[in-house]
């Protein structure tokens, strides 16, 4: 009887759970990730893509660049403004842990790992913030670390996908804890506030994860806070205006990444050319329910597809469960309906709804949703969701019984439904990994599909056999280069003076561009069918050189200053709160 009763005391109450609790699920979290490090390299539809852009983006910032948006070494040298239209956060963690892991593979499949373990520990922590239940918290955080979604998007795609599903509930549980300093009035100081500023911290690096799960998961925090509100029962103006000033302030702030990939968006194909037809990758009811494990791609219709659609055996029950609950607890024992059930549950179906083709006639007429190429990508939305909502629908029941019940069922079913999933594929060839920066073909790609961030007038894709020098209407030119990853130098060796028409195997983009003519700077700068031209240049007898360089654009400068401006205007805030916490001591 002794026994029991300090069990269930430190299973409720106790601190001594919430530290086991961690414990178990950073081992899980271990467990989960150890196909990662089967293997040197692992076979993933997008990991070779992005260990290239990691090489090109440790280059650059050597040549004193920064932030990332030009990618000097790819495109065979042509260069292509990847990391100005897409989620960058993953390239800048890798420069991070570059500084102490020399190996890029190392470094991605670490940042893989991390997202097994952190997501499941802070999802716990937010959950038992919300819920005030240790047993319940954990098998939200259970659930969302043994979901397939997550592991497809570590071992089937290795999109950086995963660094989003970490970062948000790191950002719920901060937001939580928010909304609980909040309402003690008498804690409003200094640390509140640098709360306040580590939450836009994480929102900004929440809004520069990945584009598209951004507009699926941005949406949820939105929501998320506006329940939060709805449930207050001290709501006030003064809170309202605190959270605009915060998403406001994150979205300023990530300004330097947002306000380039939607103003320069036009110069490039990105958006013009159908890459993926949307309406081509429904799945299944059967597909969402049950589909069987696999490595390769989503194909058009039903029965090409070579990846699971599933949203986990476990994930399917606690929707089932929760219908039962609300129904018994409406129907029957006539109480007040638990808002939160209504709420998670409630975008678990709409998710699956929206990944389903009973959608058609909503993804047809939004060309946002079309843009995310896969009503599938809502599985992940469903996922999280699910996972909420089963701590809510465990924190309800009241049956001992009942409760440990289904709490061992779901964690029984959320293990043995997933242990197939945490299997690694190797690559083929593992000498083309041993040194990628020389023996990849990936390494100098563009790394897009169908090119399409090229520039809007090139034909084609660049190559190591296309002259990087060539006059136009013009004999061939006595030239040498040399260069770096986003500058160089050409000397032209010229016999008489004359005015010509120069295109340089770069590929244009307006504004990045700096030339100069033997010291001097040029500014007829064309664009050539998608390369860059100088127009017109007055080459004369004798030796001229001809350099460039790439800098930021007018409008990549404006959004820099707005980012750096927001980040001076909340060290303002906090100094200017400091100082005057330490004068009232």
């Amino acid at each position: 009887m002794i026994t029991k009763r300090i069990f269930f005391k430190d299973f409720w109450s106790g601190k001594k759970i919430c530290f086991l609790s961690i414990v178990v699920l950073f081992f899980l979290g271990l467990f989960c990730a150890k196909g990662l490090f089967k293997y040197y390299a692992i076979s993933t539809h997008d990991g070779d893509y992005h260990i290239a852009r990691v090489f090109d983006a440790i280059q650059t910032t050597r040549e004193g660049y920064f932030p990332l948006r030009w990618a000097g070494s790819l495109n065979y040298f042509c260069g292509v403004p990847v990391f100005n239209f897409f989620y960058p956060l993953i390239y800048y963690l890798a420069l991070v842990l570059n500084l102490i892991f020399k190996d890029v593979v190392v470094c991605l499949k670490l940042l893989a790992s991390l997202s097994f373990i952190l997501g499941p520990i802070f999802f716990y922590l937010w959950l038992y913030k919300e819920t005030k239940n240790y047993a319940a918290s954990f098998l939200g955080g259970f659930l969302y670390l043994f979901l397939p979604y997550r592991f497809l998007l570590v071992y089937v795609r290795f999109s950086p996908e995963f660094l989003t599903y970490t970062l948000l509930p790191v950002l719920l549980f901060f937001l939580s804890k928010l909304f609980i300093k909040l309402e003690k009035k008498n804690q409003i100081g200094f640390n509140f506030w640098f709360l306040s500023f580590f939450v836009v911290i994480l929102m900004v690096m929440f809004l520069i994860s990945h584009n598209f799960a951004i507009v699926l998961l941005f949406p949820v925090v939105l929501l998320f806070i506006l329940a939060k509100f709805w449930t207050d029962k001290d709501f006030s103006i003064k809170k309202a205006k605190l959270f605009l000033l915060l998403v406001l302030s994150s979205l300023t702030l990530s300004s330097f990444f947002l306000g380039p990939m939607f103003f320069e968006k036009k110069f490039v194909r990105l958006g013009s050319q159908n890459v993926v037809n949307c309406l081509d990758h429904f799945p299944t009811v059967g597909q969402i329910v049950r589909s069987k494990w696999g490595y390769g791609g989503s194909m058009p219709g039903e029965k090409g597809d070579l990846m699971s659609f599933s949203l986990g055996y476990a994930q399917w029950l606690v929707i089932i469960f929760s219908i039962l609950y609300l129904l018994k607890t409406f129907i029957r024992e006539k109480k007040e309906l638990d808002y939160w059930i209504i709420f998670w549950l409630l975008l678990s179906l709409g998710s699956i709804f929206f990944t389903l083709s009973l959608s058609s006639f909503f993804w047809r007429r939004s060309k946002i949703l079309c843009d995310l190429q896969f009503p599938w990508r809502f599985l992940g939305v469903s996922g999280l969701a699910v996972a909420a909502l089963s701590a809510h629908l465990l924190k309800g029941i009241k049956n001992r019984t009942l409760f440990f019940s289904i709490f061992l069922i779901l964690i029984l079913i959320g293990f043995l439904g997933n242990r197939n999933h945490l299997l690694a594929q190797p690559v083929l060839n593992i000498n083309k990994y041993i040194d990628f920066g020389k023996n990849h073909p990936a390494r100098f790609a563009p790394t897009m599909v169908n090119d399409d961030i090229l520039n809007k007038e090139s034909k084609s894709a660049c190559n190591f056999q296309d002259e990087f020098l060539t006059a136009l209407s013009h004999r061939p030119l006595d030239y040498t280069v040399s260069r770096k990853n986003n500058s160089g130098e050409i000397i032209i060796k010229q016999i008489n003076n004359e005015n010509v028409t120069l295109r340089l195997n770069l590929e244009f983009f307006p504004g990045i561009y700096k030339i100069g003519l033997n010291n001097k700077n040029f500014s007829g700068l064309e664009n050539c069918q998608g390369k860059l031209c100088l127009r017109n240049i007055y080459l004369a007898k004798g030796i001229n050189r001809i350099s460039w360089k790439i800098v930021q654009s007018p409008i990549e400068n404006f959004f820099n200053f707005v980012s750096l401006g927001t980040l001076g205007i909340w060290c303002l805030i906090l100094i200017n709160v400091w100082l005057k916490e330490k004068k009232e001591r």
